[in-house]
């Protein structure tokens, strides 16, 4: 298995450089009957990728149960994307997808708490139009494979846990070491010489690559 790189698009130098040193592939093998929709094989996939990570912590009282979940689909066949707050606002911004390449009609998306406003968005977050809510659920369809974007408030939650506390922290920036055109840079660089950081670190990839995993 060779990765493919040399002769795709770009202009960049390093597209010829950047998939040199050492990878490593996780593969995974299941069975299964009927096609591929029905036994849901890219969620095993999915799995595979982002393994559900697992703790220990003291025994606690709690107002959550034994069980919780920040949010449900009532249709297995639709993903979610991303669940994050908003660019701009206090909203939380919800990302879904098709995956099957059909229609899926009355997909319903509940949270912990009931939805109290709801309207869709682009990747952007730019504004697109409404959305429907029932019962505090958003409520909405999907053509084939089409992603679609919600911004979202949240009504107040039954369980109160303390606020998370934050603070940014002051630093000195005395040197430019990247660039988004792969071009020279004014402050040195990474090397002293202007080279920016997607030429530089794609170049020696392979060295510090190697040098980590021996």
């Amino acid at each position: 298995m060779q990765p493919v790189s040399v002769g795709g698009p770009g202009p960049y130098n390093d597209q010829a450089s950047q998939d040199w040193g050492h990878h490593e592939f996780s593969f995974g093998l299941t069975g299964h009957s009927g096609d591929w929709r029905q036994s849901q094989t890219d969620w095993q996939a999915y799995r595979l990728n982002d393994p559900l990570i697992a703790f220990a912590t003291a025994k606690h009282a709690g107002g959550l149960g034994k069980q919780f979940s920040l949010l449900r689909l009532n249709n297995s066949r639709v993903r979610v994307l991303a669940l994050k707050k908003a660019e701009a606002g206090d909203e939380v911004i919800l990302r879904m997808v098709e995956l099957d390449g059909k229609p899926a009609q009355s997909v319903r998306v509940t949270f912990a708490a009931p939805l109290r406003f709801a309207r869709e968005v682009n990747g952007q977050e730019q504004p697109v139009g409404s959305a429907n809510l029932n019962g505090g659920a958003l409520v909405t369809s999907f053509t084939a494979y089409q992603p679609r974007t919600f911004a979202l408030r949240l009504g107040v939650s039954a369980t109160k846990v303390a606020a998370v506390h934050s603070q940014p922290v002051a630093l000195q920036y005395d040197l430019a070491a990247a660039s988004n055109d792969d071009t020279k840079t004014a402050g040195g660089g990474f090397d002293g010489r202007g080279t920016p950081c997607r030429q530089r670190c794609c170049r020696h990839r392979s060295n510090i690559t190697e040098s980590s995993s021996s």
